[in-house]
């Protein structure tokens, strides 16, 4: 879509979003919710329940080891599933957008990029409105 806009002539506006604290930051019966609206069926969504339901983490450094800590919400960052589960957890996002043929949106985890294009700048950035 951008090289042949830009060769005609035309503008290209870019919207980049980018969530802070993902994985930390997800709401487990969002997150099922969602996984369950898509069609994931209740056997995937009851392990991600079981998977994450009283998870805990210990703060150490030096000679210290905290007691345990509970982790209410949140998936694990380091889990090669988060990124799969959070794209469950973000598509509303791009669902919400009603993209048209002069529109892209593009999802990678927690970051986010809205393209549309116009003839100005004024009409492609309307766009995103």
């Amino acid at each position: 879509m951008h090289y042949k806009t830009w060769r005609k002539g035309e503008v290209v506006s870019t919207l980049f979003l980018d969530i802070k604290s993902t994985f930390p930051s997800v709401m487990l019966g969002q997150l099922l919710c969602d996984m369950r609206s898509r069609g994931v069926p209740a056997e995937y969504t009851e392990w991600i329940k079981c998977k994450v339901v009283g998870r805990t983490t210990t703060l150490s450094f030096d000679r210290y080891a905290s007691e345990h800590i509970a982790l209410p919400r949140g998936i694990d960052q380091g889990c090669l599933l988060s990124g799969i589960l959070f794209q469950f957890y973000n598509a509303d996002l791009i669902d919400i957008c009603e993209l048209g043929g002069d529109e892209m949106a593009v999802v990678i985890v927690d970051d986010t990029l809205l393209l549309a294009h116009g003839k100005t700048l004024s009409e492609a950035n309307k766009k995103f409105k």
